[in-house]
């Protein structure tokens, strides 16, 4: 005889008799049973019974049914609970969601229960008392979506989240979205027992929670600072070095038309036959021949009359030269925020105060380089829409790039390979490239949120003891910070040596170096005084800033 004939002959022969066996079972009481139904595959809903008992011809698995512990076998390890004429065999992995050996240390016959039935077998129901608290949340999760509000009180704090126990369910609050700032653990930002609101990014509901116990434990994510404005950032004056460029269109010359072709293709575009082409330009009839040969095996000219493939050459060269005449001028300061990258070359006055004697202001090289490299296809769409200016400036350009003859690219402007230009810039992005590859050497100044854009090239000062006696710090004088770099993180390589004197002003921040423990000053570090001694160029290993959009 198999287990479930085996179990379901035991539990006919204890209802006929209503005596326990071994004296463990006691008479069951009638209940009346209130159930919920899934609105989908293992998603529970609410139903209203038509009648005082619950009926098993059309209970379903979800269904939550209120009942009374039935029966209790201790040798096998099951119960049985009952719910009107419905019956149900819980097994023992199912009777608590804490560890027992056995029923009776859960529950005990003539209990009240509530149930949540797993699966029909031939032989009966399988239900479970443990998955209730879990249909609940099921029930209470059915009804939210991402974007949707919700307020809870703080339940718990773990290393790297917190949980908001909310109405019916449990929403996750990961370390990230629990503030705009940086965070070490949510209790520098919440308490428990704190009322917080969040915003739901995500549910977590697995359909298989019936039959996989892994796929338990439903609940929300959410976000607190999603409910948050973020904090404005101050603005503070920084120096860039800018590369002066242009945009440069260039005709799609064949390989063997050099500027002799070219020439001789211009002019009889213009109608002027081969005689007097020579004439003009002295050429040899050898030469010319030779021209006419090169043009003929291009397709640009027969007979001395230039075919439609020769005509749009000609007015491609044409429009490139009307193009060049006026090209579309500006600066790239590859070092900058993406939003402030390209700037008018009118920017440049706003740099001429930066000293002779100090260094190259912060640049990238590598980004300037691969940014001086797009051409054509390759050029991004937001520098052509920013180059072009005016509505009139985006339809030239356009007609320009949809032109299959002529190629449009970038190139280096004017014989100054940099221009220096001051923008305002926000303090938190300095600030979040800092903390990525440095310490504070004394009090730590705001550290931005780890999704923060951040700076990944500085110019800093080397602060060093007179004496020798500690490492140097490095002070970044556009926030007047002092730092220690972090090991493997800032690839510092000092450059000039600072010399303080009257024709060199100090920089932003320098007039008040920190002198000591006892300073006011609200970075100082807590050592003796330092003095500045070489610029240095620093690098983040991991740049935090991205491309411009």
């Amino acid at each position: 005889m198999s287990l479930w004939n085996l179990l379901f002959t035991v539990l006919d022969a204890a209802r006929s008799s209503r005596a326990p066996r071994g004296g463990t079972w006691a008479p069951t009481r009638d209940a009346t049973a209130t159930r919920t139904r899934p609105s989908r595959p293992a998603q529970p809903r609410q139903r209203t019974s038509s009648s005082s008992a619950s009926s098993s011809t059309d209970a379903s698995p979800g269904d939550i049914f209120s009942g009374t512990v039935d029966y209790v076998d201790e040798a096998r390890k099951f119960v049985k609970v009952r719910a009107g004429d419905l019956t149900a065999v819980v097994f023992l992995a199912e009777i608590s969601d804490r560890r027992i050996e056995s029923p009776g240390q859960a529950v005990a016959a003539g209990d009240r229960v509530e149930f949540v039935l797993l699966r029909a077998d031939p032989r009966g129901w399988v239900a479970s008392i443990a998955a209730v608290d879990e249909a609940r949340t099921r029930e209470a999760l059915a009804g939210l979506q991402k974007g949707d509000m919700a307020e809870g009180v703080v339940s718990e704090l773990k290393d790297r989240e917190a949980v908001l126990a909310c109405d019916g369910f449990r929403m996750r609050v990961p370390l990230a979205e629990i503030d705009w700032r940086w965070l070490d653990h949510p209790s520098q930002a919440l308490s428990l027992g704190e009322k917080a609101r969040a915003c739901v990014t995500r549910v977590h509901a697995p359909d298989d929670w019936l039959q996989n116990k892994r796929a338990r434990g439903a609940h929300a994510v959410g976000s607190i600072r999603a409910c948050r404005g973020e904090p404005a950032s101050p603005a503070v004056p920084a120096a860039f070095a800018a590369v002066p460029f242009r945009l440069w269109a260039v005709p799609r010359i064949p390989r063997r038309c050099d500027a002799v072709v070219l020439y001789v293709l211009e002019t009889l575009a213009d109608e002027v036959p081969m005689q007097e082409i020579a004439a003009a330009t002295g050429l040899p009839d050898a030469a010319l021949r030779a021209v006419a040969g090169i043009l003929a095996d291009e397709g640009l000219a027969r007979d001395g009359e230039p075919t439609a493939a020769g005509r749009r050459l000609v007015a491609a060269i044409a429009r490139a030269a009307q193009f060049n005449e006026a090209p579309l001028r500006g600066l790239y300061a590859s070092a900058a925020p993406a939003a402030l990258q390209l700037l008018p070359p009118d920017a440049a006055a706003r740099g001429d105060d930066y000293p002779r004697g100090w260094p190259r202001p912060a640049h990238d090289e590598g980004r300037a380089r691969q940014f001086l490299q797009a051409a054509d296809e390759a050029m991004p769409e937001w520098l052509l829409d920013r180059m072009a200016g005016d509505e009139a400036g985006r339809e030239r350009l356009a007609a320009l790039r949809s032109d299959a003859a002529v190629r449009v690219f970038l190139r280096r402007d004017g014989d100054l390979p940099w221009r220096p230009v001051r923008l305002d810039v926000p303090e938190h992005w300095l600030l979040a490239g800092l903390w990525a590859g440095f310490e504070p050497a004394g009090k730590p100044p705001f550290r931005p949120h780890r999704e923060q854009e951040g700076c990944s090239h500085f110019l800093m000062l080397r602060m060093a003891a007179p004496d020798g006696a500690q490492e140097p710090a490095y002070l970044e004088p556009h926030t007047r910070t002092l730092w220690r770099p972090r090991s493997g993180r800032a690839h510092i390589r000092p450059g000039k040596p600072w010399v303080a004197t009257e024709e060199s002003p100090r920089p932003v921040g320098m007039n008040d170096l920190p002198a000591g423990p006892d300073t006011d000053q609200p970075h100082a570090p807590a050592s003796q005084a330092m003095q500045a001694d070489a610029w240095c160029s620093v690098r983040i290993a991991t740049p935090t800033s991205g491309a411009a959009p």
